[in-house]
């Protein structure tokens, strides 16, 4: 791997922060990365991102199944859900796209919640409806 020095003087660390005392190298645009290098990151960043992805099905799953089979509403599922979904919108709000099992979960959430509340009545019903609302405002808050 190529270093060139940078000179303290100029005041500029790696980030173009100001130097610490540790810092006087960075890598280069002109840095060349074995294709090895180069595919571990890509492999890193691919698990990463299927990781990523897997919680967020999973918080989903342990949100609208219950409601599915009429089990009634989880709360905690619920704020697990809103947190995983802003979890997911931190790497992703600045990306140009988002993985596609991501973005049918994301797409689907308000109206699978939404069908699932008219398996109940009055206030539950009105309570789960909310519910949808919340998750598809997180949704747009999160990759927005």
């Amino acid at each position: 791997m190529a270093f060139t020095g940078l000179p303290k003087q100029r005041g500029l660390s790696p980030v173009n922060e100001p130097v610490r005392e540790s810092c006087d190298a960075v890598i280069t645009s002109a840095t060349r990365r074995s294709p090895h290098h180069v595919a571990e990151l890509a492999d890193t960043e691919a698990h990463m991102e299927t990781d990523l992805v897997s919680r967020l099905e999973e918080a989903a799953d342990r949100f609208v199944i219950p409601l599915r089979m009429n089990e009634g509403f989880d709360e905690p599922a619920l704020l697990q859900l809103q947190e995983q979904i802003d979890h997911c919108g931190t790497p992703w709000r600045e990306e140009t796209h988002v993985p596609k099992r991501a973005a049918l979960i994301l797409a689907e959430l308000h109206p699978s919640i939404e069908a699932c509340a008219w398996l109940y009545e009055g206030n539950m019903r009105q309570r789960i409806q909310e519910a949808g609302v919340v998750v598809a405002e997180a949704v747009i808050a999160a990759l927005d």
